[in-house]
Protein backbone atom coordinates (compact mmCIF):
# COMPACT_ATOMS: atom_id res chain seq x y z
CA UNK A 1 0.00 0.00 0.00
CA UNK A 2 1.10 3.71 -0.79
CA UNK A 3 -0.62 5.12 1.92
CA UNK A 4 1.17 7.05 4.26
CA UNK A 5 3.74 7.17 1.77
CA UNK A 6 6.06 10.33 0.86
CA UNK A 7 7.64 10.52 -2.03
CA UNK A 8 11.28 12.91 -1.89
CA UNK A 9 11.74 16.09 -4.29
CA UNK A 10 12.76 14.91 -7.44
CA UNK A 11 11.56 11.80 -7.93
CA UNK A 12 10.09 11.45 -11.85
CA UNK A 13 7.86 8.93 -11.71
CA UNK A 14 10.31 5.55 -11.48
CA UNK A 15 8.43 4.51 -8.58
CA UNK A 16 10.59 4.31 -5.68
CA UNK A 17 9.01 6.02 -2.58
CA UNK A 18 10.08 6.38 0.69
CA UNK A 19 8.36 6.04 3.78
CA UNK A 20 8.78 8.93 6.38
CA UNK A 21 8.71 6.84 9.54
CA UNK A 22 11.71 3.85 8.13
CA UNK A 23 13.15 4.94 5.01
CA UNK A 24 12.16 1.73 3.30
CA UNK A 25 11.89 1.71 0.07
CA UNK A 26 8.10 0.56 -1.86
CA UNK A 27 8.49 -0.29 -5.62
CA UNK A 28 4.99 1.24 -7.19
CA UNK A 29 4.43 -0.77 -10.37
CA UNK A 30 1.44 1.39 -11.70
CA UNK A 31 2.28 4.77 -12.78
CA UNK A 32 -0.81 5.65 -14.58
CA UNK A 33 -1.69 9.07 -12.85
CA UNK A 34 -4.78 7.63 -11.26
CA UNK A 35 -2.43 5.42 -9.33
CA UNK A 36 0.36 7.91 -8.20
CA UNK A 37 -0.21 9.38 -4.88
CA UNK A 38 -1.20 13.01 -4.61
CA UNK A 39 2.36 13.56 -2.98
CA UNK A 40 4.58 12.15 -5.82
CA UNK A 41 2.24 13.90 -7.91
CA UNK A 42 2.53 16.64 -6.96
CA UNK A 43 6.68 16.20 -7.04
CA UNK A 44 6.13 15.87 -10.14
CA UNK A 45 4.05 18.79 -11.28
CA UNK A 46 6.37 21.27 -9.03
CA UNK A 47 9.32 20.54 -10.29
CA UNK A 48 11.58 23.73 -11.87
CA UNK A 49 10.30 23.33 -15.90
CA UNK A 50 7.32 22.04 -14.70
CA UNK A 51 4.58 24.67 -15.30
CA UNK A 52 3.71 24.94 -11.79
CA UNK A 53 5.07 26.71 -8.73
CA UNK A 54 4.57 27.05 -4.57
CA UNK A 55 4.04 24.69 -2.41
CA UNK A 56 0.50 23.95 -3.50
CA UNK A 57 1.64 23.10 -6.88
CA UNK A 58 -0.25 26.41 -8.60
CA UNK A 59 -0.20 26.15 -12.42
CA UNK A 60 1.50 29.09 -13.84
CA UNK A 61 -0.40 31.97 -15.94
CA UNK A 62 2.51 33.51 -18.06
CA UNK A 63 0.78 34.04 -21.87
CA UNK A 64 2.94 35.14 -24.86
CA UNK A 65 6.32 32.73 -24.39
CA UNK A 66 6.78 34.47 -20.74
CA UNK A 67 8.86 32.33 -18.50
CA UNK A 68 7.18 31.29 -14.86
CA UNK A 69 9.20 31.51 -11.88
CA UNK A 70 8.27 27.63 -10.85
CA UNK A 71 9.04 24.99 -9.13
CA UNK A 72 8.17 24.09 -5.14
CA UNK A 73 10.24 27.40 -4.59
CA UNK A 74 8.91 29.21 -7.10
CA UNK A 75 6.55 32.53 -6.89
CA UNK A 76 5.26 32.12 -10.09
CA UNK A 77 6.42 35.42 -11.23
CA UNK A 78 6.29 35.71 -15.17
CA UNK A 79 9.35 37.41 -16.56
CA UNK A 80 7.95 38.48 -20.24
CA UNK A 81 9.48 38.45 -23.75
CA UNK A 82 11.03 41.17 -25.39
CA UNK A 83 7.21 42.84 -26.84
CA UNK A 84 5.48 41.89 -23.88
CA UNK A 85 4.33 42.93 -20.01
CA UNK A 86 2.27 42.96 -17.40
CA UNK A 87 1.52 40.58 -14.41
CA UNK A 88 1.10 37.48 -16.76
CA UNK A 89 2.64 38.79 -19.68
CA UNK A 90 -1.01 39.72 -21.36
CA UNK A 91 -0.14 43.09 -22.94
CA UNK A 92 2.19 45.02 -24.76
CA UNK A 93 5.51 46.38 -23.51
CA UNK A 94 5.08 50.44 -23.46
CA UNK A 95 5.57 51.66 -27.25
CA UNK A 96 4.91 48.43 -28.85
CA UNK A 97 1.31 47.28 -30.86
CA UNK A 98 -0.25 44.97 -32.97
CA UNK A 99 -2.06 40.83 -32.08
CA UNK A 100 1.77 39.89 -31.20
CA UNK A 101 2.75 43.40 -30.21
CA UNK A 102 5.89 42.91 -32.46
CA UNK A 103 5.36 46.61 -34.35
CA UNK A 104 6.95 49.94 -32.79
CA UNK A 105 5.26 52.37 -32.37
CA UNK A 106 6.00 55.66 -33.93
CA UNK A 107 7.21 58.63 -32.36
CA UNK A 108 4.10 61.37 -31.85
CA UNK A 109 4.04 65.16 -31.59
CA UNK A 110 2.80 66.11 -28.19
CA UNK A 111 0.26 66.55 -27.24
CA UNK A 112 -0.10 63.43 -29.61
CA UNK A 113 0.40 59.52 -28.58
CA UNK A 114 0.22 55.94 -29.90
CA UNK A 115 -2.25 54.20 -29.95
CA UNK A 116 -0.26 51.13 -28.15
CA UNK A 117 -1.33 47.55 -27.00
CA UNK A 118 -2.46 44.29 -28.35
CA UNK A 119 -5.48 46.32 -29.57
CA UNK A 120 -4.02 49.53 -31.25
CA UNK A 121 -3.70 50.96 -34.30
CA UNK A 122 -0.21 52.55 -34.14
CA UNK A 123 -1.52 55.70 -34.42
CA UNK A 124 -0.84 58.65 -33.39
CA UNK A 125 -4.25 59.76 -31.10
CA UNK A 126 -5.14 62.23 -28.25
CA UNK A 127 -4.03 61.11 -25.36
CA UNK A 128 -6.93 59.02 -23.49
CA UNK A 129 -8.36 60.03 -20.36
CA UNK A 130 -7.05 57.86 -17.16
CA UNK A 131 -9.76 56.22 -14.97
CA UNK A 132 -8.91 57.63 -11.84
CA UNK A 133 -8.34 54.60 -8.94
CA UNK A 134 -8.94 57.30 -6.06
CA UNK A 135 -12.19 58.22 -4.04
CA UNK A 136 -12.75 61.08 -3.50
CA UNK A 137 -14.48 62.21 -0.25
CA UNK A 138 -15.74 65.70 0.45
CA UNK A 139 -15.47 67.35 3.84
CA UNK A 140 -18.48 69.42 5.10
Amino acid sequence: SQEGMRCSDGIHGDGRCYSPDNGSASNQTDLSPESIPTTLQVDIDCQPGSGYYGPSCLPCRCLHDGICRDGRQGDGWCLCAVNYSGLHCEQCAAGRFGATCDQTCPICPSPLVCDEGIDGSGSCIARRPRRSTTVSRVLI
